[in-house]
């Protein structure tokens, strides 16, 4: 088994942040960037010039795609894929099934956020749903419902808002 890779970018490591990261992974892309005590455990994927921002958790099973960013305070679950050019900003929210309502007896389905889309801060995604490329979900709204592609979304529930030109 591999050891961890304590990632201190103040003692050389990429990234230029300061204190350490966690890195158990050993799929994680060039020019990937950790914020400080982010915890990206083994059996995840990272691709190319990944940005993770400060106490970020990183799950194993998640796959990310090349030049995605995280902000701060995000969980990633096991089930989550983030395509290319995917930005997450802080405190997003993923969100498992409700087992006191029936769900799939604790078991998830994949959340998918496409390529290019954006996901303001303090947003929630519900299990199982879908992000339509270059998709646009804003501050503070609840996904329980797929989103198209090209779609700006707002509220709880999420409502269409208009349309990325």
């Amino acid at each position: 088994m591999n050891s961890p890779n304590i990632v201190d970018p103040a003692a050389g490591g990429p990234g230029g942040r300061s204190t350490c990261a966690l890195v158990e992974s050993t799929h994680i892309g060039e020019g990937c960037r950790f914020g400080a005590f982010s915890h990206v455990m083994a059996g995840c994927e990272l691709g190319a010039q990944v940005d993770v921002g400060s106490h970020v958790v990183i799950e194993p099973g998640a796959r990310i795609g090349n030049r995605v960013r995280i902000g701060h305070g995000v969980r990633v679950a096991g089930s989550v894929v983030l395509e290319d050019d995917v930005c997450v900003d802080a405190q997003v929210a993923f969100e498992g099934p409700d087992e006191d309502l029936g769900g799939a007896g604790g078991r998830r389905s994949s959340i998918v956020v496409r390529q290019g889309a954006r996901i303001r801060a303090h947003a929630t995604l519900c299990d199982g749903v879908r992000i339509g490329p270059r998709a646009r979900i804003q501050a503070g709204t609840v996904v329980r419902r797929d989103i198209p592609s090209l779609a700006i979304v707002e509220g709880h529930p999420a409502r269409i808002s208009g349309y990325v030109d």
